[in-house]
């Protein structure tokens, strides 16, 4: 596994690749360094028991899954398919909705929370710490997972040596690509042992990452 391979490298070395990556792109060592985390959070969740029924969404997907936009977010935005949790698919009643969230809220902070470091444990992946970020009411959703990470870099107070996994069961599930995803790293070392390899992940249609915006925004103003 090469994620495994470049994360058995000496501090220094993964430090000093940063670093040139950074360059390469013309962004802070730190930035990369997250990017590579954010993609192996990703490699991992959708290769878990509950992979086959999420969808990579949001801003971080357009930049990651679709290349259509440069901004860096340490975000990974996930929809779980609510057929999974026992829900028809299409338009539900608002009491439907409810028990809906109550069901996602119980199965992420159950069983997806404790498979998801036990999935991390596999790789071989270790000094993380899992937590929630505002766990509130038990219908909350989306429920958001932070993983830390002990950095080799020295990150921006702004952005602090965390990535957040928030995942939410209200969203249509179509429609979407499967798109490659590659870590920065890997983008710029392609030929080298750690380099990771591009994997295939389904991605929302920057069309209804638009549209969903656009809600949000109607929502606010």
């Amino acid at each position: 596994m090469s994620f495994f391979t470049f994360y058995n490298l000496a501090p220094k070395q993964k430090a000093a690749l940063f670093e040139e990556v950074g360059k390469h792109y013309n962004l802070p060592d730190y930035t990369i360094e997250k990017d590579w985390w954010v993609t192996l959070a990703l490699h991992i969740i959708f290769k878990m028991e509950t992979g086959p029924y999420l969808l990579f969404k949001g801003g971080t997907s357009l930049s990651k899954g679709w290349g259509l936009i440069e901004r860096f977010s340490e975000d990974i935005d996930l929809v779980i398919n609510r057929e999974y949790l026992g829900f028809a698919p299409g338009l539900i009643s608002k009491s439907q909705v409810r028990r809906l969230r109550s069901a996602s809220y119980r199965f992420i902070t159950g069983k997806f929370y404790l498979q998801l470091q036990e999935a991390f444990a596999a790789a071989g992946i270790g000094a993380i710490m899992f937590d929630f970020e505002n766990l509130g009411d038990r219908d909350q959703d989306p429920v958001a997972i932070l993983i830390r990470y002990t950095p080799v870099t020295v990150h921006a107070d702004y952005l602090p040596p965390q990535i957040k996994v928030e995942i939410g069961s209200r969203s249509m599930m179509e429609p979407f690509t499967r798109r490659p995803v590659r870590s920065w790293v890997g983008e710029v070392f392609p030929e080298e042992s750690f380099a990771d390899k591009a994997f295939a992940i389904p991605c929302v249609n920057p069309e209804r990452t638009l549209l969903e915006k656009l809600f949000l925004l109607h929502e606010e103003f």
